[in-house]
């Protein structure tokens, strides 16, 4: 069974959509429009996001067992980020939750929660139900008060701090580090 995106996956407004070539554009765009809440430090060529999709992701799309799951995000018709699970450690049965949305969809805080919120709740179903994972994590830099309010509304623990981790724009930040156990999920009675 292929999980990376071939087969469309809805709940809530939200669907997650195979992401093709004429889509790969337009995330490099966003992704270097805000590189301060990125692990990302220079900007991608168009180059680069082809090579990187042509080697990294599609040949992977029908492994059982792939390094990372990536899918386009439309909300009520409108493309409006992409997302996944990314650094999947199979050994370890975890992975690290990925989110980005247009920049002008992550300045409207509300319109955000709301995409959040459902893709949250499908990608936490993606990953225990069908990838039979038992943990996702994030790292999220401290400036991004807003998007760890809602990682915790959506049962995300926070597991920790890594103190001065990064230097965005010249300032020293500290990464918050948060977590869901498959277990915190059917507890939370939402599985």
């Amino acid at each position: 069974m292929a999980f990376s995106g071939d087969d469309p996956i809805s709940s809530s407004g939200l669907s997650l959509l195979p992401i093709g070539r004429s889509d790969i554009e337009g995330i490099r765009v966003w992704r270097n429009s805000q590189m301060s809440v990125l692990r990302q430090r220079e900007e991608l060529s168009s180059r680069d996001q082809v090579k990187y999709f042509e080697t990294v992701v599609w040949p992977h799309t029908q492994d059982l067992k792939p390094s990372q799951v990536i899918y386009l995000l439309e909300f009520k018709g409108q493309v409006v980020g992409y997302g996944g699970v990314v650094h999947i450690a199979w050994e370890h049965l975890r992975g690290e939750v990925s989110f980005l949305l247009r920049p002008e969809i992550e300045k409207n805080f509300e319109l955000k929660r709301e995409i959040f919120s459902a893709f949250l709740s499908v990608i936490t179903d993606l990953a225990f139900l069908r990838l039979k994972i038992n943990k996702l994590s994030t790292e999220t830099f401290e400036n991004r008060g807003d998007h760890m309010e809602i990682l915790e509304q959506n049962f995300f623990v926070r597991e920790g701090r890594l103190r001065g981790h990064v230097w965005i724009e010249g300032v020293s930040m500290d990464s918050i580090l948060h977590g869901i156990l498959r277990e915190d999920k059917v507890l939370g009675g939402v599985l």
